[in-house]
C-alpha cells in the first residue's frame, strides 16, 4: 500500500524526496503489517519511537493518506483510523 502510494503520488508532491524519505521510515516500521494491525496503539508506538511528536505526526499523515489511496483505487474496503499526535501551535502564538 505504501509502495503503491509512493509511486503514484509522491512524483506529484512539491518534495517528492522529502515524500520518498517519509515513505521509507513507515516501511520500517509498518511494512510486515497488516491493514488490520494499524490501530491507535501502534499509531502511539510509531510515536514514541520517533524523534519528535512532529515529524510522527507527517509521517503518520502521510501513513493515512496512503490507505485512502489504496481505498479509493479499490483495493480494499476497510476504513482505518490513524491516531495522530496532537498538532502543536506555531512558534510565536498565543
Amino acid at each position: 500500500m505504501l509502495a503503491l502510494y509512493g509511486k503514484g503520488k509522491s512524483a506529484s508532491q512539491s518534495r517528492p524526496k522529502e515524500t520518498a524519505g517519509r515513505i521509507d521510515r513507515l516501511l520500517e516500521f509498518v511494512g510486515d503489517k497488516m491493514l488490520s494491525d494499524i490501530n491507535g496503539e501502534l499509531c502511539r508506538t510509531y510515536v514514541a519511537q520517533r524523534s519528535t511528536d512532529a515529524a510522527a505526526r507527517r509521517e503518520l499523515e502521510d501513513l493515512r493518506a496512503a490507505i485512502n489511496h489504496h481505498r479509493r483505487e479499490g483495493l480494499c474496503s476497510q476504513v482505518i483510523a490513524i491516531v495522530l499526535p496532537q498538532e502543536r501551535p506555531p512558534r510565536g502564538a498565543g
